[in-house]
C-alpha cells in the first residue's frame, strides 16, 4: 500500500472543513510509514451557526474521547472511532477504494497536482495528488490514493466534507505518538467490534429520537435543546461522512 522506506515515518497535518449548515473546523494529524497510519481528529470548532430558531441550544464536544482512524497496513485492519451520543469503536477491513486518474491538472506552489476521483460510501470525492510523492494513505479512512492528497472533497451541495494539507515533513520516531500506539494497539482485540453491527446500533440510537438540531452536525459535536422529532434513516444519515454500505448495496 505504500511505496516508502521503512526508516520513514510522515507527519501530515490536514485542516477537516465539515460544511453541515453548521461549518465544523478542525485540525488533523496523520502519522504514517510503511506499517500503519494514524489519524488523529483535533477538537472541533463551530465557526458558523445554522439559521433555524437556535434558541437556548447549546453547541458542545466531548472532551474526554480522542477521535481517531488508526490503519494496520500488515493485517489488513482499520480501526475507528465514531463519536456520537454514544462512543462506537469500529473495527473493518481496509476498504477498497477504486480511484480514477482524470487528465486534468493544475500547480500549486511549483508542486504539480493531478486530480483522481472515488465513490466511497455514498459519497463522490474529488482530490489533487502529488504522484511524485507516492503516499497512498490519507486523512480520514483514504487510502490506495495514487499520491500525497494536497485537497480533498466530497461533492454533495447540502452537506459536504473536505481536507486541505496544511504541512507534511518526515520526523523522527515520535514518543508521544509511540506510547499513544503501544496503549491503543494493547486493546484492538478486545474493544473493537466489526463496523455493520455498529451502525445497526447507531442507526438505532438515532431513530430512537433525535434533536432537531443535530441532524446537521457532524460527529463529535452535539446540541443540547428540547426538541426532539422523528426522522427517517435516510434523513439522518445525510450529514455523516458515510451515507451508504457495502453490505446494503
Amino acid at each position: 500500500m505504500l511505496s516508502l522506506s521503512q526508516s520513514k515515518l510522515y507527519k501530515i497535518t490536514y485542516l477537516t472543513i465539515a460544511d453541515i449548515d453548521n461549518q465544523v473546523l478542525s485540525t488533523d494529524v496523520l502519522y504514517v510509514d510503511e506499517k500503519k497510519a494514524y489519524y488523529e481528529i483535533g477538537k472541533k470548532e463551530v465557526v458558523s451557526k445554522n439559521n433555524y430558531n437556535m434558541d437556548a441550544i447549546f453547541i458542545k464536544q466531548k472532551e474526554k474521547i480522542k477521535s481517531f482512524v488508526y490503519t494496520d497496513i500488515l493485517n489488513h485492519k482499520l480501526y475507528n472511532i465514531i463519536e456520537k451520543k454514544n462512543i462506537y469503536k469500529t473495527v473493518e477491513p481496509i476498504p477498497v477504494m477504486n480511484w480514477i486518474l482524470t487528465n486534468e491538472s493544475k500547480e500549486v506552489e511549483g508542486i504539480l497536482l493531478h486530480k483522481v476521483t472515488v465513490h466511497f460510501r455514498g459519497r463522490n470525492y474529488e482530490a489533487w495528488c502529488d504522484l511524485d510523492l507516492p503516499i497512498s494513505v490519507g486523512p480520514w479512512k483514504f487510502n490506495g490514493v495514487p499520491g500525497l492528497i494536497y485537497e480533498i472533497r466530497s461533492l454533495e451541495k447540502d452537506y459536504s466534507y473536505s481536507w486541505i494539507l496544511k504541512e507534511f515533513k518526515q520526523i523522527a520516531e515520535d514518543k508521544k505518538l509511540k506510547e499513544t500506539l503501544l496503549l491503543l494497539t494493547a486493546r484492538l482485540n478486545k474493544d473493537y467490534t466489526d463496523l455493520e453491527s455498529n451502525i445497526k446500533k447507531m442507526d438505532e440510537e438515532e431513530l430512537s429520537g433525535i434533536n432537531i438540531s443535530d441532524i446537521r452536525l457532524p460527529e463529535g459535536i452535539f446540541v443540547e435543546s428540547a426538541k426532539v422529532i422523528k426522522l427517517d434513516l435516510k434523513e439522518i444519515r445525510k450529514k455523516r461522512a458515510e451515507i451508504e454500505y457495502e453490505w446494503e448495496i
